[in-house]
């Protein structure tokens, strides 16, 4: 979501097509995230391996997988090296949110602010590669709380603090009023409401 926002801000603001560029993104991840379940999930029924999801599924599973299937050495080396490109592109967006934070914030120039996060991602992140209960805590905390809880409060700035006539403005559709009807309703009351509802449930509560 970081990400989303800077590069946002880099764009001209009612010159893009926010809606059908969002739309196209959204038809695309939904697409490839079907195609992956269909292909990997009866892979590793087939081998009668166990169902596992996030870290799991990418570190256990699949390796299981690529080993005991006809190819398993190609076809494994084309995933994690595809694997690699998508999680090593991911971070650099996800830095570059943070590097305009401290940029702006604290006027640092980008090579301070480079070596600084860099630091201290090192600081985090190594300890993270080596201790498996580590891992696993600051996946909870970025996926299951993080995540969900920057959401939530995304959702109530956008559509109570901000303003949804702003964001229409800013996102190209100003002059439309049903979507921003549309928009509104998502945005004020539809999406807190299951966030909380979603958040909650990953801890069992409903």
């Amino acid at each position: 979501m970081a990400v989303g926002l800077i590069f946002g801000s880099y764009q001209k603001e009612g010159q893009t097509d926010v809606v059908k560029n969002t739309t196209i993104i959204v038809a695309s991840v939904i697409a490839v995230a079907v195609a992956a379940g269909m292909m990997i999930f009866p892979m590793a029924s087939s081998f009668g391996l166990e169902m596992n999801a996030g870290p799991g599924l990418t570190f256990i599973t699949m390796p299981n997988v690529f080993k005991q299937m006809a190819g398993g050495r190609i076809w494994g080396t084309a995933f994690y090296v595809a694997f690699f490109i998508a999680a090593f592109s991911s971070g650099i967006a996800g830095w570059e949110a943070v590097m305009v934070f401290l940029r702006e914030e604290f006027r640092l120039t980008r090579g301070k602010a480079i070596v600084g996060t860099l630091l201290l991602v090192c600081l985090v992140g190594v300890p993270a590669t080596l201790s498996d209960s580590m891992f696993n805590m600051f996946d909870l905390l970025t996926n299951n709380i993080f995540l969900v809880l920057g959401a939530f409060l995304m959702t109530i700035f956008i559509g109570w603090v901000w303003g949804m006539e702003k964001l229409a403005e800013v996102a190209g559709f100003a002059k439309n009023p049903l979507l921003k009807t549309y928009f509104a309703l998502i945005i004020k009351f539809i999406a807190p409401i299951m966030i909380i509802v979603l958040g909650l449930s990953q801890f069992g509560v409903f």
